[in-house]
């Protein structure tokens, strides 16, 4: 009678089993490799960004819209764009000749992507080849710039220095540079302050390069100063 209550599932009989289920999944693991591994065609969203020089406007300019690209790529480089959620944004540098204006707005110009696809193909060539651009026409906004002349302050010991300074007597070279932005980003900027300077315990001549602190929407002819400080005595 004994012998009727024996395990169906004995101790060998489970190794075996987690043996083969072992197996299994290292298969399953392989096959999901090489499935990854080769190259397929697919259908990839970029934004486009692209750098220019219109005269008296913004110097770059997101797409509108992100274009789409057709192309071969594999299976692990498509699973990790899916972790992002934006598409990857591609630069470029384009000749203003290449923008047409818009008749219904000021600011808007076009781009046909035929002008640029060897420029993206080359910049994604490592993920993709083969590339076509199914997007045939991209539009920017590039509003009108401004500029205008504003005073660099230096900040000290995490302190504004203006106005003088009974403890250091301080230079910056430039002390004013050109800004460009919109006319009502601009319109309200009349001092730019370097980054923290610090002279604690300063018993000699200082000097060196410092940058900027950055201005939302503004960008500057030049984004460091030179600094050359003296102990007052």
């Amino acid at each position: 009678m004994a012998k009727l209550w024996k395990p169906f599932f004995s101790y060998e009989r489970g190794r075996q089993l987690l043996l083969f289920l072992f197996c299994l999944f290292l298969a399953f693991i392989t096959w999901m490799i090489h499935k990854l591994s080769e190259e397929q065609i697919v259908y990839l969203q970029y934004n486009l960004r692209i750098k220019t020089s219109l005269s008296g406007r913004a110097s770059d300019a997101l797409s509108s819209e992100p274009i789409i690209v057709k192309g071969l790529s594999t299976g692990f480089y498509v699973l990790s764009r899916s972790y992002s959620n934006a598409p990857e944004e591609i630069v470029i540098e384009v000749n203003p000749r290449l923008l047409k204006r818009s008749e219904v707005s000021d600011k808007l110009f076009y781009l046909r992507t035929a002008d640029v696809r060897e420029q993206i193909a080359d910049i994604i060539a490592g993920n993709v080849s083969e590339v076509s651009i199914t997007t045939d026409t991209v539009k920017f906004e590039f509003p009108r710039r401004s500029s205008r002349r504003v005073v660099v302050v230096p900040v000290i010991n995490n302190k504004v220095v203006s106005g003088g300074n009974s403890q250091y007597n301080i230079t910056l070279t430039p002390e004013f540079i050109t800004i460009f932005g919109s006319y009502e980003t601009i319109g309200s900027t009349d001092t730019l302050y370097t980054e923290n300077i610090d002279l604690a315990g300063i018993l000699q001549n200082k000097s060196g390069v410092i940058k900027l602190r950055p201005v939302k929407g503004i960008s500057y002819s030049t984004t460091e100063v030179y600094y050359s400080v003296t102990p007052s005595k």
